[in-house]
Formats: structure tokens, C-alpha cells, sequence
């Protein structure tokens, strides 16, 4: 019988909680985007940042102009579309600077493996963790 050589491991709620991490994220950006100008409820904003996301996919660069183009024009009559975009980058990467990290039991397991010589890989299908 031949013996284990090599394991690999997904990413996105394997080694992460990505799934919960994204929700975080998302609304953190839509609370500043709120702050920055954007005169709708966070409520609504979600909601139809949800329908962006289902229809660009989670790796869509530009998630945040498309959910502005999707809102009525009022929301934005004293503010600069520019500015509310840039409010919602940096409060997602701040999130996932401050909270994105591995759960807890992913580097004990990883160096238990290494002990007994397991080559080790992380895959996903996933291009970046953008909003």
C-alpha cells in the first residue's frame, strides 16, 4: 500500500471563513459608502449589492460602481459618485486587513503535517477576495 505523500486544502471556508468574512466586508463598505454620501438605507444598498454580485460573480472588479449605477440618481445628488466607490474599497480592505485570517486550528494541523513529512498545497477556484 502506498502512503500518503501530499494534501491539499480549498481556501474559501476550509482555511477561512470566507463566506462570513465577505458579509463583514460588504457591509462595512456599504456603512461607509452611507458616511461618504450615498443617501439610501443599508438595507436596500445590500440588497442590491447582492444582485450585483449575482450577476457579475464575487471576482467582478467593480462591483461597487455597478451597485451605483443600479440606485436611483437622487442618492448621490450631494456627493461624488468617486467618493462614495472609494469609501467602500477602503472600508472592504480594511476589514480584510483587520479580520481576514485563518481559523484557528489550520497552522497547528499544517505543522502536525509537515512533522511527519505531508507536502502540503492551498487551492481555490477563486480569483481575489474582492467585494
Amino acid at each position: 500500500m502506498s502512503t500518503l505523500k501530499a494534501c491539499l486544502f480549498d481556501i474559501d471556508d476550509t482555511l477561512f471563513s470566507t463566506t462570513e468574512f465577505a458579509r463583514r466586508a460588504r457591509t462595512n463598505a456599504v456603512r461607509a459608502m452611507i458616511q461618504a454620501g450615498l443617501d439610501v438605507p443599508e438595507e436596500v444598498v445590500l440588497k442590491e449589492l447582492e444582485e450585483v454580485l449575482a450577476e457579475f460573480s464575487s471576482n467582478y472588479e467593480h462591483h461597487f460602481d455597478k451597485l451605483l449605477q443600479r440606485l436611483r440618481p437622487t442618492c448621490l445628488e450631494r456627493t461624488n459618485p468617486a467618493l462614495v466607490v472609494a469609501a467602500g474599497v477602503a472600508a472592504y480592505h480594511d476589514t480584510k486587513f483587520r479580520e481576514l485570517a485563518p481559523f484557528s486550528d489550520v497552522f497547528p494541523l499544517f505543522c502536525d503535517l509537515k512533522k511527519v513529512g505531508m507536502r502540503l498545497g492551498i487551492i481555490t477556484i477563486a480569483f481575489s477576495l474582492e467585494p
